[in-house]
């Protein structure tokens, strides 16, 4: 689960790992999980890591390791970029997998945002940019991550699990809306990841 935490309390290390997200509504969650919950019982089991449903986010950015004194920087660029964002929402729909379905590596469910979100995006790279972060190159293609395929399994069981992917077919299952963004540090471990609010932000504002 995502704890908060305000800013004066940062861990003092010098670089933290850091992203833009939004939260969804715990509503929104529950629907995400059952998805999970049918995915797990058509797709092997034994090399797939499925993300714990309180850790689910739709990442803006990702940031990567960030001077930990670029907080301050950064908060002030989301307030820009949230100036006239009255909100924003998407559709949660279709399924599919990094790098591709054939040989997946990455199985996420697909989001079609509006243009609100989209003015978002636009707002927040254009912010960015003179603090050192490159745009994406591929644009914005926002998804949800709903697992992770193991590094080591053979080509002959990534191809099946890419078969078994390939057969199933998402409906529209939700179309949240979002009023707040953040920015979201994420510390690693053997456990997998656990996310801490660092700075949020309500649009309209």
């Amino acid at each position: 689960k995502y704890s908060t935490q305000i800013l004066s309390k940062v861990t003092t290390m010098l670089e933290l790992r850091l992203f833009f997200a939004l939260i969804f509504p715990e509503e929104i969650l529950i629907k995400i999980a059952s998805t999970i919950s049918e995915l797990r019982t058509l797709i092997p089991q034994g090399s797939i890591r499925w993300v714990k449903p309180g850790n689910i986010h739709l990442t803006l950015k990702f940031l990567g390791n960030v001077s930990q004194s670029k907080v301050t920087e950064l908060t002030r660029a989301m307030s820009i970029t949230a100036r006239h964002i009255i909100g924003c929402n998407a559709d949660l729909q279709g399924l599919g997998a990094y790098p591709s379905i054939s040989h997946p590596r990455i199985i996420w469910l697909g989001i079609k945002p509006d243009e609100q979100m989209l003015q978002l995006f636009t707002n927040l790279e254009n912010q960015l940019l003179p603090l050192g972060f490159p745009g994406e190159k591929r644009g914005f293609s926002p998804h949800i991550t709903l697992a992770r395929i193991s590094e080591n399994i053979s080509d002959i069981e990534r191809t099946a699990i890419g078969k078994v992917l390939n057969k199933i077919d998402i409906p529209l299952i939700a179309r949240p809306s979002f009023d707040q963004f953040h920015l979201i540090k994420s510390d690693l471990d053997r456990n997998g990841p656990t996310y801490t609010k660092l700075f949020s932000l309500t649009f309209g504002r």
